[in-house]
């Protein structure tokens, strides 16, 4: 009997010397600001047999830590981890500035870690973020969610798997099929940073912004979402309904409508077929308008012969392109230069201006003006509207000549096939014997001439009208009557080859 007695004796004293330290750590821990200090709570009890690790707290609870109110309607504190585990309604409030809810909270004082979990938001004067789970520094002011959650402000939501948000520098950290939702656009990346204050997006990785007008994508940009203008640096192209813009680097600025790209530039036009290229763009979306400078050029792709051109600049406005000065081109079969030039999109024509001239092989044709028709990308036909000439190399003092009032050449796969000559033609051809020694020169005027080419080569001449024919003998020619009115031997201006357009 007596051992039992001694027994109950020893169990009380423990029960009551537990509650005693638990009662202590309550008080004491509550006044060490390194501990949790438990403000308010309407029930307090401990269990030394059923829960000797903590007090149980009831009914409108606060306690304060690190400067933050937290508050719930049941919690478990562990006074020796420094620990609550908390129930229903919880609500942390760091000094009015940032506020976060949600059902349950798990908080540790050693970590100053706070696990917030269902139907979490926190809420600062600069957004809100909905999240099924927030883990917060307190200390550091740092939120952390590992589920698809939602930020919204005024101008935007912003969705993504997973993040950071540090509410001491207003910044966003996103991961993970991160969408943001504005008034009249999207942006879809998969890393993102968001400055709440500046309002400024930072994207890396393969990255889309989405508006009615374009579509823009990079692997690295900076994109302010108050003032819609973006700046690109990898990997970057605006496409557009008519265009796609390349460039190293890109400027766009959506509220007016203008886009710079410098450095390897790169236009792809969406519907016809034209390439327009510099280190160098303006791009007036409005108005539909290309600016280019720097090294620009044009290109008309065509599988077996590309026409390259270049000029010190170019103005694409709506369906022309204009370049100027110093108009060169070139194709493996034709070469062309003069000093300014209009490219007819819709119409697939090149009209040169102010001195014009084309070489193919040893011909080479002036006029006043001489425009490029193009069928499919190839030239079918070449029109020298005004005092043209067609000059053919034989040697180093003799050359086959034509001119009239008017000249069209009928081109296959980018090769004269038929030149015609109209009004006042005149001719002036070298004449070969058997043994294609040269014999002497025929002059001859007829109002319509027919040529015939191989090759881009003269291969026969028809005189369509009363031809007048005066031939004259070798030794009888003297250097002026070599040639006709109006010529001019301009081989060493012609473009070498497609980088030579650029000398």
């Amino acid at each position: 009997m007596a051992q039992t007695e001694h027994k109950h004796f020893t169990n009380k004293l423990k029960f009551i010397i537990c509650k005693f330290l638990l009662l202590i750590s309550f008080f004491v821990f509550s006044q060490n600001s390194e501990k949790i200090e438990i403000l308010n709570a309407d029930t307090t009890f401990a269990n030394s047999k059923l829960h000797p690790n903590y007090w149980r707290l009831i009914g409108n609870i606060s306690f304060k830590h690190n400067n933050s109110i937290m508050k719930c309607d049941s919690a478990y504190h562990y006074t020796l981890e420094n620990k609550i585990i908390a129930f229903g309604r919880i609500i942390i409030d760091q000094q009015g500035n940032t506020k976060i809810s949600g059902e349950k909270l798990i908080y540790s004082a050693k970590k100053n870690q706070a696990n917030i979990y269902k139907n979490v938001t926190l809420k600062d004067n600069k957004i809100t973020l909905h999240s099924q789970e927030i883990n917060y520094d307190i200390k550091n002011k740092i939120a952390a969610y590992y589920t698809k959650s939602q930020i919204i402000d005024k101008e935007k939501t912003i969705e993504s798997k997973t993040g950071t948000y540090n509410t001491n520098k207003n910044k966003f950290v996103f991961h993970e099929d991160v969408i943001v939702i504005g008034s009249d656009y999207e942006i879809h990346t998969n890393i993102m940073h968001y400055n709440t204050n500046s309002k400024i997006v930072n994207l890396y990785g393969p990255s889309n912004i989405y508006s009615n007008a374009n579509t823009i994508y990079t692997e690295k940009g900076k994109y302010c979402t108050k003032n819609k203008i973006a700046n690109l640096s990898k990997e970057s192209f605006i496409k557009s309904n008519k265009y796609i813009f390349y460039a190293d680097s890109i400027n766009h600025f959506n509220n007016s409508f203008y886009a710079e790209g410098l450095k390897n530039v790169k236009i792809h036009d969406s519907i016809s077929t034209f390439i327009l290229e510099c280190d160098y763009a303006k791009y007036y979306q409005k108005n539909d308008s290309i600016h280019l400078t720097k090294k620009p050029i044009l290109k008309i792709p065509n599988e077996k012969d590309t026409l390259f051109m270049h000029a010190k600049e170019f103005i694409k406005n709506n369906n022309n392109i204009y370049a100027f000065p110093h108009v060169k081109f070139f194709q493996k079969s034709l070469k062309g230069k003069c000093d300014s030039s209009i490219y007819n999109i819709k119409d697939s024509t090149i009209v040169m201006y102010n001195r014009p001239i084309l070489w193919t092989n040893n011909l080479q044709i002036t006029s006043d003006t001489i425009i490029i028709y193009h069928k499919n990308n190839s030239i079918n036909k070449i029109e020298f509207k005004s005092k043209p000439m067609m000059v053919e190399q034989v040697d180093s003092v003799n050359y086959n000549q034509i001119k009239g009032k008017k000249m069209i050449g009928f081109l296959s796969n980018n090769k004269f096939k038929k030149m015609k000559v109209y009004g006042n033609g005149q001719s002036i051809f070298v004449i070969k014997d058997d043994n294609k020694q040269i014999i002497g020169l025929n002059f001859v005027e007829s109002s319509n001439i027919t040529l015939k080419l191989y090759n881009n080569k003269l291969n026969n001449v028809v005189y369509n009208k009363k031809p007048e024919s005066t031939i004259i003998p070798i030794n009888e020619i003297k250097n002026k009557s070599r040639f006709l009115n109006g010529f001019i031997w301009r081989k060493d201006e012609e473009p070498k080859d497609k980088y030579d357009i650029f000398n």
